[in-house]
């Protein structure tokens, strides 16, 4: 993973318990099992023929909508996605997923002060995500706002102090700011944690090779 990826967290089966409403009839609660196995293999497309389908049964499944924006998602069809991420919150306005799904999604399209307005809605649904910390962090990082983006690293430790990626992410943050000493912490620490991972030790490297200038 290089500097500027994102620390992707999309997890389709986060949730393993499909919760279906009583008008939910059990051909479409199929349609939604095939179709996520479909898409643990890959099969995007076959994917959303399932839940375009179930859709057709009750278009009111926020899961269906959600499992169709992840495999758009995944397709990099990120506008798309972000349709049926609207229509997954506008049947259910607390739905996480959608929230830091979408928020990713305009991440991808550089659209980073969207991203981090929805980021802070999935902390404000679930405050003790660390992944959603992390990625709202990076998105700060883009527009340079290193302080707020290293309040949210540090907010991702306080609930794992054991992440890595937060211990490195927040020594990038920390090298931009040319404060290298406490960079290269971060990277000890992260290194602790793996200790043979390529790019933690190059940011290591990079940060004394600048202390040492």
């Amino acid at each position: 993973m290089n500097n500027s990826t994102i620390y992707v967290s999309i997890v389709l089966f986060s949730i393993l318990f499909i919760s279906i409403v009583p008008a939910l009839s059990q051909s479409q609660e199929e349609l939604i099992k095939e179709g996520n196995k479909l898409f643990e293999k890959g099969k995007y497309e076959e994917a959303i023929q399932c839940y375009n389908k179930a859709i057709e049964i009750y278009p009111y499944s926020a899961d269906a909508w959600r499992y169709k924006g992840d495999s758009l998602y995944f397709q990099r069809k990120y506008r798309e996605a972000i349709v049926c991420y609207d229509k997954t919150l506008e049947i259910d306005d607390k739905y996480f997923f959608a929230c830091l799904n979408k928020g990713l999604s305009y991440y991808y399209l550089t659209e980073y002060k969207e991203a981090v307005k929805w980021y802070d809605r999935a902390t404000e649904i679930n405050p003790a995500y660390t992944k959603t910390w992390i990625n709202k962090g990076i998105a700060l990082a883009q527009m340079k706002k290193y302080d707020d983006a290293i309040y949210c690293y540090n907010r991702a430790i306080e609930l794992d102090a054991k992440c890595k990626d937060a211990w490195n992410y927040k020594g990038l943050a920390l090298f931009k700011q040319k404060n290298y000493e406490e960079a290269i912490l971060c990277y000890n620490e992260a290194l602790r944690l793996d200790p043979n991972n390529k790019e933690f030790k190059y940011n290591k490297e990079k940060a004394l090779k600048a202390l040492t200038r």
